[in-house]
């Protein structure tokens, strides 16, 4: 919202958005909340602010693609913290076994969390 300008204004209330959850339980049966949550949330955001679905997409990509390149640059760190510890002495690679398996999950996680985004 910083980025693209959005202020309150007299034309924007963004308390509506703080008191979505109320709007949310007056108009949703209790038993299907779960169920349409974030799309219901989107289109009601979208509406207070006064953007379109495609405007959403667009910003919604970049912040994507943004993460992306932050996970390669994070993926590259950790990848090359292996290669360290590969070169290490026996002594040192006892050491620092814990690590390097942490440092495998880490990578996973974040693979795992790119391959999960997505804007449609």
């Amino acid at each position: 919202m910083v980025e693209n300008e959005i202020k309150e204004s007299l034309d924007l209330n963004l308390s509506n958005l703080w008191n979505y959850g109320e709007w949310l339980s007056r108009n949703t049966l209790n038993a299907n909340i779960g169920n349409y949550f974030l799309d219901e949330f989107n289109n009601y955001f979208l509406s207070v602010i006064k953007y379109t679905k495609l405007d959403y997409l667009k910003l919604l990509k970049c912040q994507i693609d943004i993460i992306k390149q932050r996970s390669q640059i994070e993926k590259n760190f950790w990848e090359n913290e292996r290669s360290v510890i590969q070169a290490y002495s026996k002594e040192e690679a006892i050491n620092a076994l814990l690590r390097v398996t942490k440092i495998d999950e880490k990578i996973s996680r974040i693979e795992q969390f790119v391959n999960g985004l997505s804007y449609d």
